[in-house]
């Protein structure tokens, strides 16, 4: 095409966009389940049935999910015994069962998605320009990446998310989808090649790039407790990861350094988890690509800046 625009640069992982991304689906999950009684996943099938505006059967949910078709069936039983949604088409055959959203269903999906997204967007987009916001949703929420297709019907093609100045939500469920997708790719890709998890990568890659770090540093950069932390900390150094020294400047504070096995381990592992990040944004134009990624860094220093208040 004549005014197609130029491939841009490949999106890789960082501290900064894997932080965001995580914490997007931590905060997500934690302000559905104790608000809501919702689990991150629920909910998310809640909002595609509010956008697609019609019954969806087990199999379509789960393409368009990237979840199983197991786990999406379990899920929407959960809900019809909450009442949240109803079974049409042929009640006595899970295999064929359509669901749709109760009364109390939709009420529920949209003041629930509402609330998650005010809380999402004073965590994340405090100060940030929203005519801005339109076009990175727009980069951000291309989930038929990831999946390799679309899923008619469902994400952008729904009829209740063609416009972000018609929906009564900012974020919509490409959004999360996109989210716990990137999320679990990751920890897989863990899995298969390393003994670690997700956050004892996530702290060897940040002090490995330090001369070293005091553990509060670690914390505020990665957003963990300090609990948490403390018990990664004791693993890694178990594991000889991690190496552990008083502060010279306060004896009270610990420093941590990487060992050269873990800066190996993180070097080649990130190359990996390079492979997962680009896959979830290829074809991004060069402008795309430079917006998404400023977004990305501006998102992170907001978190930090609300964290700190």
């Amino acid at each position: 095409m004549a005014n197609e625009q130029k491939r841009g640069p490949a999106m890789l992982f960082s501290m900064q966009m894997s932080t965001v991304i995580y914490e997007h689906f931590k905060r997500s999950s934690r302000f559905l389940r104790v608000h809501f009684g919702l689990r991150y996943n629920a909910f998310t099938i809640l909002l595609c049935l509010l956008e697609a505006q019609r019954p969806a059967a087990v199999a379509e949910l789960a393409d368009y999910l990237m979840l199983s078709k197991n786990t999406v069936l379990s899920l929407l039983l959960a809900l019809e015994d909450d009442g949240l949604v109803a079974k049409t088409g042929r009640p006595n055959d899970n295999r064929f069962m359509e669901c749709t959203l109760t009364d109390e269903g939709v009420g529920l999906v949209r003041k629930a998605s509402r609330d998650v997204s005010d809380m999402l967007a004073n965590t994340f987009l405090a100060s940030l320009p929203m005519d801005e916001f339109a076009r990175f949703s727009d980069i951000d929420s291309a989930t038929r990446v990831l999946r390799g297709h679309d899923v008619p019907g469902f994400g952008a093609t729904a009829p209740g998310t063609a416009s972000i100045d018609s929906r009564e939500y900012l974020f919509p469920s490409g959004h999360f989808v996109e989210w716990h997708v990137l999320v679990d790719r990751w920890k897989a890709c863990l899995r298969r090649h390393s003994p670690l998890s997700f956050d004892e990568f996530r702290i060897l890659d940040l002090v490995s790039s330090r001369e070293g770090m005091t553990l509060g540093e670690v914390a505020e950069g990665l957003q963990l407790q300090k609990s948490g932390l403390s018990i990664y900390k004791s693993r890694l150094e178990e594991s000889g990861l991690l190496q552990c020294r008083p502060d010279p400047f306060d004896g009270r504070r610990t420093v941590v350094r990487c060992t050269a096995e873990s800066a190996r381990m993180v070097a080649e592992l990130r190359t990996r988890l390079d492979e997962v990040t680009r896959a979830g944004h290829v074809g991004l134009s060069e402008t795309d690509a430079i917006v998404l990624d400023a977004w990305y860094m501006r998102m992170y220093s907001n978190m930090r800046t609300t964290a700190s208040e």
